[in-house]
């Protein structure tokens, strides 16, 4: 009997853990393709960051009714850098709570909503100008294959 449910368990437990919505993907080096993966375990969600984020960081914030996670990519323009030096703030990712986002008027926000899920509601701020250094690598497509590549968990 024993040896039924080890077997059992052995056969099970990988098909489980393949049923898990997370991406398995290392966040401590850089993709095949050179971008990047980026996790938020206590918001959950994850996003694929361009390869052109080397040496990005992040920070997270608290407002009254939200959170920001801030990503900051290296730059040499010095009109950026006031808030982390020698950085520039591409995205900022901001989390409600599914409560607090019905109050907004979506249409208003500078926020586009990517999804909800965890009783969150999830949406995505874009710098408004990018540094001279980033001109030629940030474009419309630069953004759209961030928000395809972020996900609930």
């Amino acid at each position: 009997m024993k040896k039924v449910v080890i077997t059992l368990l052995l056969l099970v437990l990988p098909i489980l853990s393949s049923c898990s919505s997370k991406r398995d993907l290392p966040t401590d080096k850089a993709l095949e393709d050179g971008s990047f993966f980026y996790r938020n375990t206590s918001l959950a969600f994850s996003v694929i960051l361009p390869k052109e984020f080397e040496n990005y960081h992040t920070q997270k914030t608290s407002g009254v009714n939200y959170i920001d996670v801030e990503f900051f990519v290296p730059t040499s323009d010095e009109r950026f850098g006031t808030q982390v030096p020698g950085y520039a703030k591409p995205i900022v990712i901001r989390v409600f709570d599914e409560d607090e986002w019905a109050t907004i008027n979506e249409a208003s926000s500078i926020y586009k909503k990517l999804g909800e899920g965890n009783n969150k509601v999830y949406t995505i701020l874009f710098w408004e100008k990018e540094p001279k250094d980033w001109q030629e690598v940030w474009h419309g497509e630069v953004e759209q294959a961030i928000i395809d590549n972020f996900e609930i968990e």
